[in-house]
């Protein structure tokens, strides 16, 4: 099975490929845009579904994990943290970036976000999760397109 993925995603890659090297050698620069556009919404629609994957994913994730026993990390809310407070707990940052516990608690384990630890609790910077959450959004199709067009006709 996964040989047979492996081998798809390559072909894609490579036929992706060769389509922008025949395209840029024969058609008109306003056609050509339009063909980018074509393939620039293709791989939107692969990144819509990398995002079933991914919580397919996270969903397993909590079935076989969190059946078998709770996390190591422990978080304990504190009666002092007010909404005004420059840090959170993880069921904000869970609101904040629309992900399972599960997943924020891997995302702690590999070091892909920003917390800070003091004994067994867990604890993030507001400020620091929202500028590290905000480099990954991505733009929409519309945005892509108006940036295209900005730059062809400067």
């Amino acid at each position: 099975m996964m040989n047979t993925l492996t081998r798809f995603t390559t072909n894609i890659s490579d036929s992706v490929l060769t389509y922008l090297t025949e395209i840029v050698s024969t058609l008109k620069p306003r056609e050509e845009l339009i063909e980018l556009d074509r393939i620039l919404s293709l791989t939107s629609d692969l990144k819509a579904v990398e995002g079933i994957i991914q919580a397919r994913k996270n969903e397993l994730y909590g079935m076989i994990y969190e059946s078998k026993a709770s996390s190591p990390l422990k978080v304990v809310k504190h009666p002092q943290a007010a909404e005004n407070s420059p840090f959170a707990d993880i069921d904000w940052v869970c609101k904040y970036v629309h992900r399972s516990r599960s997943t924020i608690y891997r995302w702690v384990q590999k070091g892909e976000i920003p917390y800070t630890k003091k004994g067994k609790n867990l604890s993030f910077n507001k400020d620091l999760i929202e500028e590290w959450w905000n480099q990954f959004q991505v733009e929409t199709k519309e945005e892509r397109r108006q940036t295209t067009l900005r730059r062809l006709a400067s």
